[in-house]
């Protein structure tokens, strides 16, 4: 069996492009696929008003869905592509839980794989 992981692309088709993908029987996608460029520009901005003693800046609903747009059709745009070399199966799970955390360290099992989180 042939597989490939890939963690945490954020949006980077282009450098995914690159993997030579041919024969593939399991591709597993961990972590931030999409791009949260615009997501990040809009958090660290408040995080720096918050230490300036400013109050937070509120974004436009039209400003908070480009963002979300921007995270959307970029994961859209790897899966799709991806799904070219192998069925694509859709895993979505919520992260950081303790129950997994507690079963993978009670079972040990021989693999885990995953991508870093944000919450």
């Amino acid at each position: 069996m042939k597989i490939i992981a890939i963690g945490d692309p954020h949006g980077d088709l282009e450098t995914i492009k690159q993997i030579p993908i041919t024969n593939i029987d399991l591709i597993l996608l961990t972590g931030d696929l999409g791009s949260a460029t615009l997501m990040r520009k809009m958090a660290f901005e408040n995080i720096e008003r918050k230490k300036q003693g400013l109050p937070e800046r509120k974004y436009s609903s039209k400003q908070e869905k480009r963002a979300f747009m921007e995270a959307y059709n970029t994961t859209l745009q790897i899966i799709k592509y991806l799904s070219k070399f192998a069925p694509k199966h859709w895993q979505g799970k919520h992260a950081g839980s303790k129950l997994i955390l507690r079963y993978i360290k009670k079972a040990k099992p021989k693999y885990v794989f995953c991508g870093h989180i944000h919450e």
